[in-house]
């Protein structure tokens, strides 16, 4: 077993994992399609820039403008998954997809959920947050698309030497944001019986631990009928 089979095996139940959707490293497909590697790998991306901005508690959504901004990033990615499937269906489309636009516009995607998913995260498991938005000025979002487009750079490059680094933190990408959603939904539960909230970073730890242990049985389940239903090999579209 090697890092790139786990890193596959983590993929597995939540990307189909197609060679024509993915990009190549040094000749290595990576183990997650080059959309869903913007989405999470731009995900992580986007936590950690907020914690190096000393915003990573930061508990406050992104205001107005920079909401619409966020929104119209994931929109660009709706609006070319859509393309894409109706040229997938042989269907009218605008233009011909390509793994550019599925890379960037991921990225987009995930640098906005990481502006709403982080301070949700947080106003809902620490018992006190900064009131202040992860994004609350345009040169914090400017410094999130610089990295994103770093990230954009290397894996479009083909370097075999970037082929773990991209895909570490686009897989690894899954659990955490499948993990922070756990915990959400626990601590919701845990205010609900009137628990406490963590006031430091050691209460995290079952909490987190929770919130990986949903991600675990999701990503389970879902690989389970992946290979029932369509075997190891990737999902195509039957056509």
């Amino acid at each position: 077993m090697t890092l790139l089979s786990v890193l596959w095996a983590i993929a597995f139940g939540i990307c189909p994992q197609r060679p024509g959707h993915s990009l190549f490293l040094g000749g290595q497909q990576m183990p997650i399609e080059a959309r869903m590697a913007g989405i999470f790998g731009g995900f992580v991306i986007g936590a950690a820039y907020f914690w190096a901005l000393g915003r990573g508690r930061a508990m406050r959504l992104p205001g107005r403008a920079m909401t619409i901004t966020l929104i119209g990033f994931i929109a660009l990615m709706g609006a070319d998954g859509i393309n894409a499937l109706l040229f997938d269906l042989r269907l009218p489309h605008l233009y011909i997809p390509n793994l550019l636009l599925r890379l960037g516009t991921g990225l987009l995607t995930g640098l906005a959920f990481a502006g709403f998913v982080v301070p949700a995260f947080n106003s809902t498991v620490w018992a006190s947050s900064p009131d202040i938005s992860p994004l609350s000025h345009v040169r914090h979002l400017f410094g999130g698309l610089l990295l994103e487009a770093l990230y954009f750079i290397v894996a479009i490059s083909g370097a075999g030497i970037f082929l773990y680094p991209v895909s570490l933190i686009a897989v690894l990408g899954v659990p955490l944001v499948l993990g922070m959603i756990g915990s959400i939904v626990i601590a919701t539960l845990r205010v609900s019986r009137q628990e406490k909230r963590a006031t430091r970073a050691a209460d995290l730890i079952p909490l987190m631990l929770g919130g990986l242990m949903v991600a675990a049985i999701m990503l389970g389940i879902m690989s389970g009928i992946r290979y029932l239903l369509f075997g190891s090999g990737p999902l195509e579209l039957p056509l």
